[in-house]
This record gives structure tokens, sequence and C-alpha cells, in this order.
């Protein structure tokens, strides 16, 4: 059974996998470095270019399936959106379980 999904749902399923690629590898880099800027940077570096990528595929597939320009532009603009809560959130969601585990120790 085939289920189709939109290009543009496509598109927020990848936004998501990028949060949960790139959070991970910002807590081992926590971890391991001791520190919450460095991984921090470490997460946007990740989720960037995993961003960038999405946003050049999804430029791509809505060209080959015809989709207009103002849904691509308004597409772009919430993603934009998305991603800086993500990245705002993901920011003192890392200091404080920095604190928590400091505060363990």
């Amino acid at each position: 059974m085939f289920v189709y999904i939109p290009i543009d749902g496509l598109f927020y399923i990848g936004l998501a996998l990028i949060a949960l690629i790139s959070y991970p590898i910002a807590h081992l880099v926590m971890r391991i470095g001791k520190t919450v800027n460095g991984a921090f940077y470490a997460l946007v570096a990740v989720s960037l270019g995993l961003f960038f990528w999405l946003v050049i595929w999804f430029d791509e597939a809505a060209r080959q399936r015809d989709m207009g320009t103002i849904p691509v532009v308004f597409n772009f603009a919430f993603a934009v959106l998305l991603y800086a809560t993500f990245v705002a959130l993901s920011y003192f969601v890392l200091r404080a379980v920095y604190r928590r585990t400091q505060v363990n120790r």
C-alpha cells in the first residue's frame, strides 16, 4: 500500500529529521567537550548544513512538480521560522542540561 505524501510534507519531515540528527550530535559534543557553547556551535553547524541541503532539495523538487511560487515562498518562510525556533530552544535546553549535569557532580 502506497501513501502519497506531498513534497511540502516531506520538507517538514526533513526538518524534523534535521532536529533528530543534530541535537544528539550536539549533546555528544557537550559531554565530550564539557562546554555548552561548543555543543551549540556544533548544533548550528550540523543543522545549518542539513537545512541548506534540504532547501536546495525542496527547491528542485518543487520545480519538477510545478509548484507555484507563492507556496514555495511560504514554505521557505515557515521553515526559517521553525529553524530559528529550534535553534533558540536547543540553546536553552543544552544550557539546562549542562547546568543539571554540573550540579550532579
